[in-house]
């Protein structure tokens, strides 16, 4: 299943690439912006800006390390390294394409702390990632009453970074769309990539395996 996901998102992104040069896609793009500024109010403004910060780089590398050190506090090797390879492959693809395709930005009325160019939207990618990894892998792991307001919390934010970028003028709806789909096609991978690899180890007599293959594949 997940191989087609990776496919069919990976799909996706080539798509909407080849959408943003086409004249009427722009001119979509540009009209739902001006259709958000008149939707645009001071609480719903401080509302989005909440949101995006919880993705900006400075908030997200706190809240993920405390992720990754409660994984590896809790022996969950295989969890941690999944999340930390998901998040170095999403933000190194999506750096690399905003280089390389090098689409101008929305104007940003709200000042926001912006790097980069607009396609794909790094947030989105981010967000989508580390929400999939939550609400499949992780939330099995919490305590039994946790485990639906962390789904809650995850689907919302699953919504709402994607939309704060949109809201507060900083990407076009196919830039974040874009992201979207990269995240969905970063969490599919990696997950393709761990299924592969655990099933080798297991097609393999442990005695012959390192000490540090041997651990991980207890601890899984």
């Amino acid at each position: 299943m997940y191989k087609k996901i990776l496919i069919v998102s990976s799909a996706t992104i080539v798509l909407l690439w080849g959408l943003i040069n086409i004249p009427a896609i722009t001119r979509i793009d540009s009209a739902i912006d001006a259709w958000l500024y008149t939707l645009n109010t001071p609480s719903l403004n401080s509302f989005f800006i909440f949101i995006t910060t919880l993705f900006n780089k400075e908030y997200f590398l706190i809240w993920l390390l405390l992720l990754l050190g409660v994984l590896l506090w809790k022996r969950r090797i295989v969890y941690a390294s999944f999340l930390f390879l998901g998040v170095f492959v999403g933000q190194s693809v999506k750096t690399v394409m905003k280089d390389f395709i090098e689409r101008a930005r929305p104007a940003n009325p709200f000042n926001i702390d912006i790097n980069g160019s607009s396609f794909p939207s790094g947030h989105a990618t981010t967000s989508t990632f580390v929400m999939l990894f939550i609400l499949l892998l992780a939330v099995p792991l919490l305590p039994r009453k946790w485990q639906l307001p962390t789904q809650i919390l995850g689907i919302a934010l699953l919504i709402l970074v994607p939309l704060s970028r949109m809201w507060l003028h900083v990407h076009y709806l196919t830039d974040v769309l874009a992201g979207t789909a990269l995240g969905v096609a970063t969490f599919a991978g990696v997950k393709v990539l761990f299924t592969y690899l655990i099933r080798v180890l297991h097609n393999v007599k442990l005695a012959k395996l390192p000490p540090l293959l041997k651990y991980i594949d207890k601890k899984r």
